[in-house]
């Protein structure tokens, strides 16, 4: 499967707002020596980001389709969504809720 993809839903991360397309970052995680994605875990890991305030999302399918509908760029929706901000050289962790990942 791609970075993030599930029948049901999928994983979006925004740096700042904007939407950042998971297989590039799986590719840049990986090209640092990393594993990008470990599936039974349900992790998700990004290396070496810039400095700046980061949402992890489970939304649905449809999410970037409603958004382009609309007119606007995805962006992340009041709900269903974890946040934090990510500070120069150091970790952020964001963890969705485990009702949110199945």
């Amino acid at each position: 499967k791609a970075a993030g993809a599930d029948p049901q839903g999928q994983l979006v991360i925004f740096q700042n707002g904007i939407e950042l397309a998971l297989q590039p970052l799986a590719e840049w995680t990986q090209s640092h020596g990393e594993i990008p994605e470990e599936q039974e875990k349900r992790l998700f890991r990004a290396v070496n980001l810039a400095p700046g305030r980061y949402h992890a999302c489970w939304l649905p399918r449809g999410f970037e389709l409603d958004a382009a509908r609309a007119g606007v760029p995805p962006s992340p929706p009041a709900s269903g969504c974890v946040a934090g901000f990510l500070s120069a050289g150091a970790t952020l962790r964001l963890k969705l809720p485990e009702g949110r990942l199945r």
